[in-house]
């Protein structure tokens, strides 16, 4: 994970030097990406086009990747309220994720809420990892391939959502049940 966020910072930092003088916070490019992902769900539903929320989602992704590297460019001045608005904008863009699977991928809504519901779980639990100073890592990112999956199935005959669904559901709980295991031992 730290490895990841190393890459992602070289990535972005000709951004963030330019956001920084420019006076932009990393709270605000959380709010904003959180922002995307549900304005392009409602313009998806409006024009009835799936694909006003893939780009939107994606465009989601790209700013929650940036707000964090923004974050750690000012050497974590935001620190524990920066982590919850960055969590609750990224699970705002997962629950625009759920409602998306439930109308255009025609998922079950057990599925796509369970999935919604074990992600912020996950997000919960990190969040009070990060209270006590520590991080709980994780070793897929649940989010890039719902995402993958869902452009293959928008952009190919393919039909790989449900699968994944169940997938990332399994992977989350076990998530859940390893985080909570490891708050209650402490």
């Amino acid at each position: 994970m730290l490895r990841f966020q190393s890459w992602k910072d070289t990535f972005f930092t000709p951004l963030t030097g330019i956001l920084r003088k420019m006076g932009i916070s990393a709270d605000f490019i959380s709010i904003l990406s959180g922002f995307v992902a549900a304005f392009s769900l409602i313009l998806s539903f409006i024009f009835n086009e799936p694909e006003i929320f893939v780009i939107g989602i994606w465009f989601h992704f790209f700013l929650d990747g940036l707000d964090g590297s923004l974050a750690r460019s000012f050497g974590k001045q935001n620190g524990l309220s920066g982590v919850a608005t960055d969590l609750a904008f990224d699970n705002l863009g997962i629950i625009t994720v759920g409602i998306y699977l439930w109308h255009f991928e025609a998922i079950n809504p057990f599925f796509a809420f369970f999935f919604v519901f074990m992600y912020s779980l996950v997000n919960l639990i990190s969040y009070i990892f990060a209270q006590t100073g520590k991080e709980y890592p994780f070793v897929i990112r649940p989010r890039l391939f719902m995402f993958l999956s869902i452009t293959i199935d928008l952009l190919s005959s393919y039909k790989t959502v449900f699968s994944v669904v169940l997938i990332l559901n399994a992977l989350l709980f076990v998530f859940v049940i390893i985080g909570l295991f490891k708050l209650f031992k402490k």
